[in-house]
């Protein structure tokens, strides 16, 4: 099992528990912070937050592959001179 594949299931529920509360909340915090006039309908306030947590959910999967690709980067890196110097007998 790769990384990203170890996030589908919990990144899937994450995306409905936040366009759940999105569509819950009422975009009241959207009222709050910029105003009655802005305030958008329960439908794009669950999609939004959706979208966020999709969002958030996809950065994490891939900095945790980038970590990854460079940790064994680094090891290979690390490696690289011992083998040159035990084929070269220095």
């Amino acid at each position: 099992m790769t990384v990203g594949t170890g996030f589908r299931a919990p990144g899937t529920a994450m995306c409905l528990a936040g366009a759940l509360t999105g569509y819950v909340a009422r975009a009241d915090v959207v009222q709050l912070l910029l105003g009655a006039e802005y305030r958008p309908s329960p439908e794009v306030a669950a999609l939004v937050a959706g979208g966020v947590v999709a969002a958030v959910t996809t950065q994490v999967v891939g900095q945790s592959l980038v970590a990854g690709g460079r940790t064994d980067m680094w090891r290979v890196s690390r490696s690289a001179p011992v083998q040159e110097v035990s084929q070269h007998g220095r």
